[in-house]
């Protein structure tokens, strides 16, 4: 006997997995509350942030956000938490290693 899955056609079904971004971003200390993006968003957002983990251990967790909270949002330089940053951490982590 053949098993069909069932898709939701709600948009609000979220998978099993889903992780809402403000109870993780505070878990993280990266909610994005600054009055400016709330004042677009609505909401508490998550920054741009990335991790870099190998076996469960975080090597590398860079956010993108301006000093002094000038871009709260990283809108300017979201660079750190882009693939090349994280590129290079990887990097630095394997030479650290060594």
């Amino acid at each position: 006997m053949q098993t069909r899955h069932h898709r939701p056609t709600s948009r609000t079904h979220r998978p099993s997995v889903y992780c809402h971004p403000f109870p993780c971003a505070a878990a993280l200390g990266t909610v994005l509350d600054h009055e400016g993006p709330m004042s677009v968003l609505g909401n508490p957002r998550s920054k741009r942030f990335a991790i870099y983990a190998d076996d469960g251990v975080i090597k590398a967790f860079h956010v993108s956000e301006g000093p002094d909270a000038t871009d709260p949002a990283g809108d300017d330089d979201p660079s750190a938490s882009c693939v090349d940053a994280m590129l290079a951490a990887i990097d630095s982590s394997a030479k650290d290693e060594l």
